[in-house]
């Protein structure tokens, strides 16, 4: 079985949690302390085998307000590859289970039973086995320990008989039931067995013989006694009779006569209140309403007055010149509006200056440079009348000339170059005279060879000789001629150069650029063309917007003089007048909507004042009316608050006077019959005898009277009792004959208890020489794991002793075998017994569901090294089942998660201690 994920909708501290992809071999659940992890596990646990305690008021985790108290969903699955199933348990007023496979299988209701895949392994046994803590290492107890042999028992050899253990128990606990007591004569303070009772029982008998004899004089007795209190009783009825009728008639006319007496006194109080009829209930009260009304309306008409002389001062505060203002609004929020574009307009201008004025200093600049005379209007206009297209031809003519001068001086160059490297003639001349050489040694010689080769060298160095002669003779002709076009080339450049000069006569040039005007001098003429015509039109727009901004400020000069301002002055002058004008407008305007808003204020305070006055008249008349009428009430010289008590307690007395009256006519409708029957009796000779003490006297003696009646009919009834329960005491001779009967008994149980301990005692010997037997298999499996934990230095475990303790040694033999027990340490106990928990749950569920083992801080006290070998014998537990481990260190879940690639589950610490973790950090 293999958990794969589950969602809790309310259980302990989760509500509405979900855990998904608990689909691992190994699933590390980490959080700090109170976080939910023991929650978490007994969810799984009564997902798993049902919900126990199952009702909302003992579970653990149930909260008894909520509906349902407990709900979550478990999903699992048996095989890998097989359907997930779901099991749904909740718990209302009883537990509720269903079972789903598949996605769309058909629910089966569990109630809450454990599931069938868990079926195998009991409740007690999962929960000492496969759930496994640091206190659950210690030992198997009870139950679970019972179970647990049980079924490693039935699984070695036969899984269809029952266990020894438990007929043993029975027939012990059949033999304990016939058992013979401790103690004299099988004296025991509580029977519990059958042997027991029934040596209770015939002491009983024996007592009862005892008594029978004296409970014919006891019954003898009691009914004696039980006459004389049925006598005084009688006599104790009749005289509560007579008080009963006295305090009947006392409680009948009591009343009658304390209301009347008191209903008198209240109207003799209240006198004729028929003057004061007019006057409300709390005068007081009314009084001072009216003087809090009074004075109020006399204030509001004094702030009235206030107001509306305030608001007279508003209205006549806006005048005709502000309505001479309010009249050029339009022409106000115009200006207001075209003063910025004014502004860029004279920043524009002013810039547009600045860039004449530098152009004006580059032109003064060149024409130092090319001019004898300073820059001038003349010069520009010069300038300006120099025939462009005339000025252009003779430009390029003379061009034309300066590039065929050059191209023809770099022809020059090259062919002076050819002729500085001519050809030379001595080496041919050399060759010549070598072949004459051989040629004469060839006849000297008379070699024909020798002088033929000789005249063939000579007639080559003679051929070659006069090559070269040729060749350079050549070359300096055409360099000659070369020269003299140059020359010619020349003096056609100058002519071209006179006449371009002839165009530029009228400019003021210097001698040298008149001399030789070339290209560099026509293009710096260009350029100051240029820049002359780009001076002007710069000018020429500063000049107008100097004309539009002039009159822009004569336009605002007579706006502000029909508002009655000063026109503007200096240059930045017009933005300010027209933000004096724009204040000036909200002024006017602000003072026209107050006069407008004061003269609707004057109309309300005038309406108001209308309501008002009425008003203030009516609340003095009525104050007026209130104090005349008061002043018929008390003294003379009473005060008015004075006057108001003694009114008010006249009313409640008359109050009172009437309460009495309708007391009397609801409860007593006859009441004036019962006046006279007092009248009748305050007459006689004893007068009024009901007094108060009277009537504590006479129910004194009636309680009296009921308490001695009923102390007498209790003795009687016991009396009567004990002579009814003397009368059914059975007979000595029928209580002898029970007492042979039980001893008969106790014969019998004796005998059959002595079979029943021998045959407890012989299936007992088979028994531990059958688990002698089979369980060594266990305790093997449980060393080597032992072995792989402490990685060879412990290698064997044996069941040693008449109880069979478990013992570890370091070798097979167990020559140093130890008791799992002090002296060794405790973490060596824990692994030991994490051991053989571990080859207990491959015992307990071998060919059965394999199901998950959970691990609570099982290594928290393990060093590193023998954690590392417990998760080797973990995984191999992985192989066979899933494993969850819950732990509160960050570093082991680390740990873990890295080792066995587990997967981590991280639950929140309580809300109280993250707000003491948060505040620790503030401070």
């Amino acid at each position: 079985m293999r958990i794969t994920a589950c969602r809790i909708e309310a259980f302990g501290p989760f509500r509405a949690r979900l855990f998904e992809n608990l689909n691992h071999p190994v699933v590390v659940v980490q959080g700090p302390n109170e976080s939910g992890k023991t929650s978490l596990f007994c969810f799984f646990r009564d997902l798993l085998y049902g919900i126990e305690p199952p009702a909302p008021t003992r579970h653990p985790y149930a909260v008894p307000g909520d509906r349902p108290a407990l709900e979550g969903r478990l999903h699992y699955r048996l095989a890998e590859g097989a359907p997930r199933r779901t099991v749904h348990r909740r718990l209302l007023a009883t537990p509720q289970a269903r079972l789903v496979e598949g996605e769309g299988g058909r629910p089966v209701s569990l109630q809450n039973r454990p599931l069938p895949a868990a079926a195998h392994v009991p409740r007690e046994v999962f929960e000492a086995v496969y759930a496994l803590d640091a206190r659950a290492l210690r030992d198997l107890r009870g139950t679970a320990r019972q179970a647990v042999q049980a079924r490693l028992l039935r699984m070695a050899e036969a899984p269809h008989v029952r266990p020894a253990a438990e007929a043993v128990a029975e027939i012990e606990d059949e033999a304990a039931r016939l058992g013979y007591p401790s103690g004299e004569d099988g004296e025991k303070d509580a029977p519990s067995t059958r042997t027991e009772r029934l040596f209770e029982k015939r002491r009983a008998l024996r007592e009862e013989l005892e008594q029978a004899r004296a409970s014919d004089r006891r019954r003898r007795r009691a009914a004696r006694a039980a006459q004389t209190h049925t006598d005084r009783l009688d006599a104790l009825i009749e005289e509560r009779a007579e008080l009963k009728a006295h305090l009947r008639r006392a409680e009948r006319l009591r009343p009658v006569r304390d209301l009347v007496a008191r209903m008198e006194a209240h109207a003799e109080r209240a006198g004729d209140l028929a003057p004061f009829e007019d006057l409300p209930e709390e005068p007081g009260p009314v009084l001072e309403r009216l003087a809090e009304d009074i004075e109020h309306y006399e204030n509001e008409a004094e702030r009235n007055e206030r107001a509306r002389a305030e608001a007279e001062a508003t209205r006549e505060a806006f005048t005709d010149a502000d309505r001479r203002v309010e009249a050029e609004a339009d022409a106000i929020r115009a200006w207001a509006k075209k003063a910025p574009a004014h502004e860029r307009r004279a920043e524009h201008r002013e810039a547009l200056l600045r860039e004449a004025r530098q152009v004006e200093n580059v032109l003064d600049e060149r024409a130092r440079r090319h001019f004898d005379a300073p820059w001038g209007d003349d010069l520009s206009e010069t300038l300006r009348a120099l025939p462009e297209d005339e000025l252009n031809a003779r430009v390029d003519a003379y061009r034309a000339a300066q590039d065929e001068v050059e191209a023809l001086q770099v022809r020059a160059d090259t062919l002076a170059r050819k002729v500085d490297r001519r050809r030379r003639l001595w080496p041919w001349g050399l060759l010549a005279f070598a072949g004459a050489v051989a040629f004469a040694a060839g006849l000297a010689t008379g070699t024909p060879g020798l002088w033929g080769a000789g005249a063939g060298v000579v007639l080559v160095g003679l051929v070659q000789a006069f090559y070269a002669w040729s060749y350079n003779r050549e070359r300096t002709e055409r360099l000659g001629d070369l020269d003299l076009e140059i020359e010619e080339q020349k003096e056609k450049r100058d002519e071209k150069s006179a006449a371009l000069a002839d165009v530029l006569s009228d400019l003021p040039l210097t001698e040298k650029e008149a001399a030789h005007p070339d290209d560099e001098l026509i293009e710096a003429l260009r350029e100051l063309r240029r820049q002359a015509e780009e001076r002007s039109a710069l000018r020429r727009q500063a000049e107008a917007l100097a004309e539009t901004l002039a009159e822009n400020e004569r336009d605002v000069a007579a706006l502000a003089e029909r508002c009655g301002l000063p026109g503007p002055q200096g240059e930045a002058a017009l933005s300010q007048t027209v933000a004096a004008l724009e204040k000036r407008l909200e002024t006017a305007e602000a003072r026209h909507r107050a006069a407008d808003e004061a003269e609707e204020r004057l109309a309300r305070l005038a309406r108001r004042r209308r309501e008002i006055e009425p008003a203030l008249e009516a609340r003095r008349e009525r104050r007026d009316a209130l104090l005349g009428t008061l002043r018929q009430v008390g003294d003379a010289d009473a005060s008015v608050s004075e006057r108001i008590e003694e009114l008010k307690a006249r009313r409640r007395a008359a109050r009172r006077a009437e309460h009495a009256r309708e007391t009397l006519f609801r409860k007593h409708p006859d009441w004036e019959v019962r006046r006279e029957e007092i009248r009748t009796l305050e007459d006689e000779a004893d007068g009024w005898t009901y007094t108060d003490d009277e009537i504590v006297r006479m129910n004194e003696r009636r309680e009296a009277i009921a308490d001695e009646i009923a102390e007498r009919e209790q003795q009687c009834a016991q009396k009567r009792a004990e002579a009814e329960r003397h009368a059914r005491a059975p007979a000595p001779a029928d209580v002898a004959s029970k007492l042979a009967t039980v001893e008969r008994r106790l014969a019998d149980a004796g005998r059959r208890r002595d079979r029943l301990a021998l045959l407890a005692g012989v299936l007992r010997r088979a028994d531990h020489a059958f688990r002698r037997k089979h369980q060594p298999e266990v305790v093997k499996q449980a060393g080597r794991y032992l072995r792989t934990i402490t990685g060879g230095r412990y290698r064997h475990l044996a069941l040693e002793g008449e109880n069979d303790r478990l013992h570890v040694s370091r070798t097979p033999e167990g020559t140093e075998a130890q008791p799992v027990a002090s002296p060794l340490s405790r973490g060596l106990r824990d692994q030991v017994h994490l051991a053989l928990r571990f080859a207990l749950l491959d015992r307990l569920d071998r060919e059965q569901e394999a199901l998950p083992v959970f691990l609570d801080e099982v290594f928290a006290t393990w060093d590193h090294r023998r954690r590392q070998q417990a998760y080797d014998v973990i995984e191999e537990l992985v192989e066979r089942r899933q494993v969850f481990v819950f732990t509160c260190h960050p570093a082991l879940s680390e740990e873990l998660s890295r080792r066995l690639d587990a997967h981590r589950v991280l639950l929140d610490a309580p809300a109280e201690e993250e707000a003491d973790e948060r505040a620790n950090v503030r401070s």
